[in-house]
């Protein structure tokens, strides 16, 4: 009796661990697919706002450069706001602080060594003057960020106001892009009417679906974290991060391939993510204080050292070809790698 009442009572606990295996794989595909859903929604709601914020201002006389300024806006920037806010909300600004440093720093890594394996390409412009401006973006983090661990602190906090200033540095890096945005033709030029009504509905439901996108977004990669026992800031870099890159990545690339003479601007790359580092850590800090932990302050070194090596990789030989490329991407990997050591618990 006795061992019947044992082989019961194993069955009854392989079945249950066997449902609960099963309830949380369905919960991990389930939070996959909203994440998916989320990017889709962040994606398509970029398109939205910039075709019908344009066909606002095309009610009356705009130029050329105010286009130019809007469509960065809308596509480039409104998914850092929307990630940045939607953080702050629900309580996940160190995956906003990873995402931020992926998206801003690491950003190079990945583009231009996913670029360097499609051919040999060159240089255009000055992007050593960026880099520099980049470098100087991370010190301050670092200097942010340090002024608790100095204390003995495990952690250290980007408060509200140290979030505001950050802020007052993002609206100032802003205005001092203006005048690139605005280009050489700075003439107000007469635009054909368009419907108002539907140029400001599609606005608003853009809007609206960024917000809901990044909610999805943030919410359903902080359950993926829950699940795999692993920190936030992992998948801040692997899915918030690359997820934020991907579509730069897509617009150097289409430049890259229908220029013949391949030269790469920099220049655009390295102001968005000069901006969206610290918009998106500013605004989340401001929303809700973020808690760094010692994963991030590994995380902004790496990014500190990326800075200098790409740099330099790029300034040595003058163009990139395959072997640079793979240094690049082979840096991201490992930058990631030491990031899970940091991370897992």
């Amino acid at each position: 009796i006795t061992t019947r009442l044992v082989g019961s009572e194993m069955c009854i606990r392989d079945r249950y661990i066997c449902v609960q295996k099963g309830v949380v794989i369905s919960m991990g595909i389930t939070n996959i697919l909203l994440l998916v859903l989320g990017y889709v929604l962040l994606l398509f709601s970029t398109k939205l706002v910039n075709g019908g914020g344009i066909s606002i201002m095309r009610k009356g006389p705009t130029s050329d450069a105010q286009e130019r300024i809007f469509s960065w806006f809308a596509l480039s920037l409104m998914p850092f706001l929307s990630i940045a806010i939607s953080g702050g909300v629900l309580g996940l600004g160190n995956m906003v602080f990873t995402a931020a440093l992926t998206a801003g720093v690491l950003q190079l890594l990945l583009i231009y060594g996913m670029l360097g394996i499609t051919g040999t390409y060159r240089l255009a412009g000055n992007a050593l003057r960026d880099l520099v401006l980049l470098l100087v973006c991370v010190v301050i983090l670092i200097v942010c960020t340090n002024y608790t661990w100095s204390k003995g602190h495990p952690a250290s906090t980007i408060s509200r106001g140290m979030g505001l200033f950050l802020c007052v540095l993002a609206v100032a890096f802003t205005v001092w892009m203006l005048p690139y945005f605005m280009g050489k033709n700075r003439k107000l030029q007469r635009r054909p009417d368009t419907d108002f009504v539907p140029a400001i509905v599609f606005t608003l439901v853009g809007l609206a679906l960024a917000g809901l996108g990044g909610v999805l977004l943030m919410n359903n990669t902080a359950a993926l974290t829950h699940a795999l026992n692993i920190e936030q800031g992992v998948l801040g870099v692997a899915v918030i991060g690359v997820g934020l890159v991907l579509p730069e990545y897509v617009r150097v690339a289409r430049k890259y391939w229908m220029n013949t003479q391949k030269p790469v601007s920099m220049h655009l790359t390295l102001a968005t993510g000069n901006l969206g580092l610290l918009l998106m850590i500013g605004l989340s800090a401001v929303i809700s204080p973020i808690i760094v932990t010692f994963a991030g302050a590994y995380l902004l070194l790496a990014c500190v050292v990326a800075i200098i090596v790409f740099g330099i990789l790029f300034y040595v030989g003058g163009e990139v070809g395959k072997i640079k490329a793979l240094l690049f991407l082979a840096g991201f990997a490992l930058v990631f790698v030491l990031l899970m050591k940091f991370s897992l618990h």
